[in-house]
């Protein structure tokens, strides 16, 4: 029954990431605390990669920074808590900071190795095209977005939205952590560079 209620939990979470963070981190959140409370540690790292994805949509970045130090993947081993670091990239990559967003990728790679898992591929992709995307490098957005990866199905929807952000970014318009955290992505005019 557990194992029905926590893949139910992390199905409906990732689904609403992109209809209604909020609620999808609200629902993480509360599978996490019951999969922490019981001892279902693979459970409570995977629901804390959607928290933690759901909470980066919300603007409450200080979430992502607390799944990570609370399941780091170097002390769990577990696959999936390389996803938490690919998180961690696109906060630093938000919050300017490119140089740390970088060494996090590098912990990622050390800790998902060549896993051919077509979510973490999918999670390490996203993040270095986001990565790009925030300094402002389209070849690094599409040496990211690689015909491999653009194949695999689960990572769709998040490359159409990092696609869509830096197409955006193209015409002038910028992204706000503020738009973010209102569970919706509008865009304020910029002038080009």
């Amino acid at each position: 029954f557990l194992n029905a209620w926590f893949r139910t939990s992390m199905n409906l979470s990732s689904f609403l990431v992109s209809v209604d963070p909020r609620e999808s981190l609200a629902v993480s959140r509360g599978g996490l605390e019951r999969a922490g409370r019981l001892g279902y540690d693979e459970w409570a790292i995977s629901l804390a990669g959607n928290a933690a994805d759901a909470a980066f949509w919300c603007g409450d970045w200080a979430v992502v920074d607390e799944m990570v130090r609370a399941y780091d993947p170097e002390e769990t081993e577990a696959l999936f808590g390389g996803t938490l670091l690919h998180l961690a990239v696109l906060v630093e990559a938000s919050r300017g900071r490119f140089a740390e967003a970088e060494a996090i990728l590098r912990r990622a790679d050390a800790v998902v190795g060549d896993s051919q898992d077509p979510q973490v591929r999918a999670s390490r992709s996203v993040a270095s095209a986001y990565l790009g995307f925030a300094r402002g490098d389209v070849a690094a957005v599409r040496s990211a977005v690689d015909e491999r990866t653009r194949a695999d199905a689960p990572i769709v929807d998040a490359f159409w939205l990092v696609a869509a952000r830096a197409a955006g970014w193209a015409r002038g318009v910028a992204w706000d952590q503020g738009a973010l955290g209102r569970g919706r992505a509008p865009a304020r005019r910029v002038p080009a560079t």
